[in-house]
């Protein structure tokens, strides 16, 4: 509770072991082969979930995602999302309209988020300073450890 109300994300928290786990079944050297595992304190993901709670609350009250938002969203599923797509391209089909899709696929976002940006706009939305605060705690000054083979 201190660590919140300080807007506080301890450093030893942001502390990862990291153990590669090879993608397929042939053995590789080349680190794109590998699906990074990041493994935590206890203590560490108990206060992440606070603060998950803390910031679905807020975006929940400020109405910020998206109604078309999927991922990361309680109670929304890819089957939701691929029948709303459906629909929509059923409805274009009716009235004789082509249908157009757009396709992202964001590789290594938590890495390569823009922080400061990231925070500006929490601010524009009114995200509550504090829990800015404690975002940019957690996002900064981060470290890991790789384990490869003991």
């Amino acid at each position: 509770n201190n660590c919140y109300n300080l807007s506080y994300f301890p450093s030893r928290w942001k502390m990862a072991t990291i153990i590669p786990i090879p993608k397929g079944h042939n053995p590789s050297s080349n680190p794109n082969h590998f699906r990074p595992i990041s493994l935590l304190t206890s203590t560490s993901k108990i206060y992440e979930l606070f603060i998950k709670n803390k910031l679905t609350l807020v975006s929940d009250t400020l109405k910020i995602p998206h109604p078309y938002q999927f991922g990361f969203t309680p109670f929304k599923s890819t089957s939701q999302a691929i029948m709303l797509f459906l629909e929509h391209i059923h409805k274009g089909f009716m009235k004789k309209q082509p249908s157009l899709a757009i396709t992202i696929d964001l590789r290594k976002a938590f890495d390569t988020v823009w922080v400061n940006g990231l925070l500006f706009k929490l601010n524009l939305l009114g995200v509550p300073k504090n829990l800015i605060r404690i975002i940019h705690s957690f996002l900064t000054k981060r470290a890991f450890q790789v384990k490869f083979n003991n």
